[in-house]
């Protein structure tokens, strides 16, 4: 990517934030005890849009800003993540019920579920224990299985006892930036703006006990065999969606590399995948106007 193509990205991020701050609904409800923190937009058929670690979402204004027209964009901050609430343990199997309750509430289903890392898995986790709600899933840099797992060393750093909570406390939101600008293969391209309150976010005590619950639950179930989401008798047996499912993949991600897109592809083989070859781990953020194309030619 060149310096031109990261200013104009730059450009759309700060109109795109001037935007959000005009005209997007913003509502807090009550599911399970979390109190989820949701931006609304747009009209049309609704599409969810599920963050990942360490972002909110405000990962998603320039696609909501680019389909408004065509969709009803509704964007929650995950349970304890962002500005949202959480009102149980953190876990992808909570933060399941909760999305699920949150679809429910708003009378979204069948609803079109886009998501990125941790929203990824929940979505890929509607569809096979909630398929009633979900009408196709799109996952972005996410697979239900095969990461090359000494990349993910966060998995590890975080699954420790102590330690973490101590790094956190003593560099607040240091471990989240640099996991972005490792992560991103073109961290200039991210809004300043939103990074600086994706930052601000993790900074706070409930987000430090959010991303601690939910990584130390994964490689927990990891350690004794049970897949996250109670899909079958091991993590190595994985069902698939009977709903259409699409797949965006940033190419240059240091953690969901091509090898796992590879695996991913072999596992389930017919999938509809989308590479962008110049985008790393956040994709929608790194290269939108690409992303929203792929998007619209999966959906």
């Amino acid at each position: 990517m060149g310096t031109w193509s990261v200013l104009r990205q730059a450009d759309l991020f700060a109109a795109t934030w001037t935007w959000h701050r005009s005209v997007m609904d913003t509502r807090c409800l009550d599911v399970n005890g979390s109190r989820l923190f949701t931006r609304i937009a747009g009209s049309g058929p609704p599409m969810l849009l599920l963050h990942g670690y360490p972002e909110t979402s405000l990962t998603w204004m320039p696609t909501i800003a680019a389909l408004r027209d065509s969709y009803t964009c509704v964007a929650p901050d995950l349970p304890g993540w962002g500005e949202s609430t959480i009102g149980h343990r953190a876990s992808l199997v909570t933060f399941l019920a909760d999305i699920a309750g949150l679809i429910e509430q708003l009378d979204l289903g069948p609803v079109i579920v886009v998501g990125h890392d941790w929203g990824a898995a929940i979505a890929y986790g509607l569809a096979i224990h909630h398929p009633a709600l979900v009408r196709k899933i799109v996952t972005v840099n996410f697979s239900p299985g095969g990461f090359q797992v000494w990349r993910g060393i966060h998995f590890g750093f975080f699954a420790l006892p102590l330690l973490p909570e101590l790094a956190m406390r003593l560099w607040p939101a240091g471990i989240e930036h640099r996991l972005m600008k490792w992560w991103a293969a073109h961290y200039e391209a991210l809004a300043p703006e939103i990074r600086a309150r994706y930052l601000e976010h993790a900074k706070s005590p409930r987000s430090r006990r959010t991303t601690l619950e939910s990584y130390r639950n994964l490689v927990y179930r990891a350690l004794i065999g049970a897949p996250p989401l109670r899909i079958g008798p091991t993590g190595f047996r994985r069902a698939r969606p009977r709903m259409p499912w699409g797949v965006i993949w940033g190419m240059k991600d240091p953690i969901a590399t091509p090898k796992v897109l590879a695996s991913f592809e072999r596992e389930f083989p017919g999938i509809t995948v989308r590479r962008l070859a110049d985008a790393g781990h956040f994709p929608q953020e790194e290269q939108p106007a690409a992303f929203v194309t792929a998007l619209r030619e999966l959906i």
